[in-house]
């Protein structure tokens, strides 16, 4: 693939991504998480084997959530988007430095 057409590849491949994708980031801790490390770097694919696990349990425990068809996130709110819409598959997210939301709450020592 010449340079030209990589550049325009990469900008077509960013322009889909930020329309389609969220990315997440996951802390774990090398101590009390190391049976999760351990297996996540035993499989081929970590995000696979994420998403199939995620699958499974949704399956089995929320099996109405296979319907969902769209997630839809902006700043207040998300979405889930399914083939007849339903006003109440949006749900309002706490502001991450609300006090709902204690992972967000600063320190004030």
């Amino acid at each position: 693939m010449s340079e030209k057409n990589l550049k325009k590849h990469t900008v077509t491949q960013n322009k889909y991504d930020s329309q389609n994708s969220i990315r997440i980031s996951l802390n774990l801790n090398t101590k009390t998480d190391a049976p999760i490390l351990a297996k996540l770097h035993q499989v081929p694919s970590m995000s696979g084997y994420i998403r199939s696990v995620l699958f499974e349990d949704i399956r089995q425990n929320n099996p109405e959530l296979m319907e969902i068809t769209r997630f839809e996130k902006s700043s207040d709110s998300v979405s889930f988007g399914r083939p007849s819409p339903n006003p109440s598959d949006t749900f309002i997210l706490p502001s991450s430095n609300s006090p709902s939301n204690p992972a967000k709450k600063k320190k004030t020592e």
